[in-house]
């Protein structure tokens, strides 16, 4: 049976189109070229979290999803989610405002969930962005504003491990449930032992 799943690619259009597709059209590849043994099918849908929605309406294939509405989708607070989101698998990019607004939502997601933002503040102090969870950070080297030689690189390689992580997770939930006792283990930064 096969499985069909959504991956979300979430930034701001009205600035980073051009590079919002490139991601997505990253992914697209990457998951293509993963799963051509995998029964499971993978959809990759841009999300655009622009101020406004004029880019939106420009390209009839990207979704538009309010900021308010992005936050509260994943808020805790929220009982119900308003509109459908991903809550499976996610990728953004922005600057360190985008990164900001994705990221808050972006931590809501359960732990093992893939998510990952390519950011200009991934080489700084995180600790606001990813918080407790298991966001991944991926640097972009350059400001993320249009495509050039190392963008390119940076993208397709922040593509590429979105899509081995989305792989991942699909073929280990298509397994059999593990038989037998679950076992957990922890460490605590700082503490030597």
């Amino acid at each position: 049976m096969a499985i069909t799943a959504q991956v979300f690619c979430v930034g701001t259009a009205d600035t980073k189109l051009n590079e919002l597709r490139f991601l997505s059209d990253s992914v697209r590849s990457s998951l293509a070229t993963f799963s051509d043994t995998s029964s499971s099918k993978v959809q990759v849908v841009i999300v655009d979290v622009s101020a406004g929605q004029k880019e939106t309406e420009i390209s009839g294939d990207i979704k538009f999803v309010t900021r308010k509405d992005l936050l509260l989708s994943y808020s805790e607070s929220v009982g119900e989610n308003p509109i459908a989101l991903p809550d499976d698998r996610a990728i953004g990019l922005g600057g360190s405002g985008g990164t900001s607004l994705i990221s808050s939502a972006f931590r809501f997601l359960p732990v093992g969930v893939p998510k990952l933002i390519v950011s200009t503040v991934a080489s700084g102090q995180t600790e606001p962005y990813v918080g407790t969870s298991d966001l991944v950070l991926f640097p972009s080297i350059v400001d993320i504003c249009g495509i050039n030689s190392v963008s390119r690189v940076v993208l397709s390689n922040a593509g590429a491990a979105f899509a081995g992580m989305v792989i991942g997770r699909l073929e280990r939930f298509q397994q059999p449930p593990n038989e037998g006792k679950m076992h957990s283990g922890g460490q605590d930064y700082g503490i030597a032992g």
